[in-house]
């Protein structure tokens, strides 16, 4: 009966609702042995989200401290959609004090400040990380972190072990932010850029990643990071995604519109897919490009 519950549920790490009738609270409102069944399951409440605006502060704290009990020693996945400045403190303190058994991290900190997680947090393996403002903590003690997604702000906010990352995704961030933290992630296998329109005139240092197999860039809407993959050592990479742009002129000469056979011809050894506003074979207009 406790594995059909699980199978009822999201696939760990998602997150099942506090309440309603995808919640794993379900089963506790149809009997008795269901009931006893569902409390004694760890596994069904070690994923929490703290998105439903709708849940009264104390409420919340109450739903929320006995989600944390029930699901025993075992790891947590943890999703913070809310900011952290709309949760009440007895939800904080709840929160902070199980912080040693988080396994994923997705926080949207608002205004309040990195430091109620300067704390080790040995299992933590994924972090999903947006802020509101700079405060320039630290993330130190996480030896099983592999995976990060930042924004611009959080980039500039949270001091990482980049060494030993092996997935990193950046969303809305300045070029000149990126280049000193991926030339210390240098063990990362997978990458995703999405930069925002700057004032161009960039240096790009060199930036070597021997690991990297799949490598996607989206880059803003003029003509400022032309140039920028010529900066990058990957010889392992096997999956590239970028716009027509990004190339630049120092992969294939053509006007604006290129042959979709100009790059298989340049290419022979590589699997091409086009993607973008036109599809004819002309590639009218500006592509998105996978290459694999």
């Amino acid at each position: 009966m406790a594995e059909i519950f699980m199978h009822f549920l999201p696939v760990y790490p998602l997150c099942p609702p506090l309440r309603g009738t995808l919640s794993p609270s379900l089963f506790t409102q149809i009997c008795r042995h269901w009931r006893e069944i569902a409390v004694s399951t760890p596994m069904l409440w070690r994923a929490i989200t703290f998105s439903d605006r709708s849940i009264p502060v104390e409420r919340l704290a109450r739903i929320c401290g006995t989600w944390f009990t029930r699901s025993g020693c075992y790891p947590l996945s943890i999703q913070i959609s809310r900011k952290f400045c709309d949760l009440p403190p007895e939800v904080l303190a709840i929160f902070i004090a199980h912080r040693a058994r988080f396994e994923y991290l997705k926080l949207r900190l608002g205004m309040t400040p990195l430091s109620i997680l300067a704390a080790p947090m040995p299992l933590l393996c994924v972090l999903d990380l947006a802020c509101g403002t700079p405060t320039h903590e630290a993330f130190r003690e996480v030896p099983l972190l592999r995976t990060v997604i930042l924004d611009g702000m959080a980039l500039s906010t949270a001091i990482l072990p980049w060494a030993q990352l092996t997935s990193l995704t950046l969303d809305v961030v300045r070029p000149d932010e990126c280049f000193p933290v991926l030339q210390q992630a240098c063990n990362l296998v997978h990458c995703r850029l999405g930069f925002f329109e700057g004032n161009g005139g960039y240096e790009f240092p060199d930036i070597a990643l021997p690991c990297l197999e799949s490598l996607v860039i989206k880059d803003p809407e003029d003509d400022s990071m032309v140039g920028y993959l010529n900066t990058f050592f990957a010889p392992a990479l096997r999956s590239l995604e970028i716009t027509e742009r990004c190339l630049g002129e120092a992969y294939i000469i053509s006007p604006r519109s290129i042959f979709q056979d100009s790059y298989r011809t340049a290419f022979p050894s590589i699997i091409f897919s086009f993607e973008g506003r036109h599809h004819d074979e002309l590639g009218d207009g500006e592509s998105d490009l996978d290459i694999f």
